[in-house]
């Protein structure tokens, strides 16, 4: 809290919030018109910010290691209210949870590996 101190450090944090969301929700959009989820263009950007709301909500829920579940349910619930069958909403959800935690992963992975940090040295030091 320390940064909201600064007008110029909360405003950089919200624009860097904001740059993030929009990325996030350009992921979920991305990914249901590759899937041709939704035939109708105009109802895409609603249903991608509505799948982030609720994912976002989802996997606030305690689950098996990576969220699964409670993310895949909550992509499937959002998808349905746009009339999306349960297979189809499924496996848009289950691509995109695959894809978010690959990239999410494997960046980690990278900047471990450039600060020359092994995985059983930052499992050392978070124990």
């Amino acid at each position: 809290l320390h940064a909201l101190k600064s007008s110029r450090a909360a405003f950089d944090i919200a624009l860097l919030s904001l740059g993030v969301w929009t990325m996030e929700w350009l992921s979920y959009f991305l990914m249901i018109t590759a899937f041709g989820v939704l035939p109708q263009l105009g109802v895409r950007p609603v249903a991608a910010a509505m799948m982030m709301v609720l994912i976002n909500l989802g996997i606030m829920i305690p689950a098996a290691p990576g969220g699964v579940g409670p993310y895949e349910a909550a992509g499937i619930f959002a998808l349905g209210a746009f009339g999306v069958s349960e297979t189809v909403a499924a496996s848009a959800a289950l691509a995109t949870h695959l894809m978010q935690y690959l990239l999410i992963t494997g960046m980690g992975l990278i900047f471990l590996w450039r600060e020359g940090i092994s995985l059983v040295q930052a499992q050392e030091s978070d124990e």
